[in-house]
């Protein structure tokens, strides 16, 4: 599976189970608003598990292109900054 896909997968599952949450608030459910709670506190100790490689690669393919020397500063413009910061 691909990480944007992934991690975007994981954003809806938490906003489907909060807006479930709120429509059993309105239907005065209170064994659903009870075990919806549950789920949610066992997927927010669980997210950072289960996304965290996946917003590690998508955050180190996004700074690759960065790397390129084409994009880096011209070196004198960097001086220019250098010597201004230390003035």
């Amino acid at each position: 599976m691909k990480a944007g896909l992934k991690l975007s997968l994981g954003y809806l599952l938490n906003k489907a189970a909060r807006f479930t949450k709120c429509e059993f608030i309105i239907d005065g459910e209170d064994d659903e608003v009870r075990e919806n709670n549950k789920f949610l506190s066992l997927l927010d100790g669980s997210c950072r598990y289960l996304f965290n490689s996946v917003q590690i690669q998508l955050e180190a393919s996004q700074a690759a292109p960065l790397r390129l020397p084409q994009h880096l500063p011209l070196e004198e413009d960097v001086q220019k900054l250098r010597t201004y910061t230390y003035v």
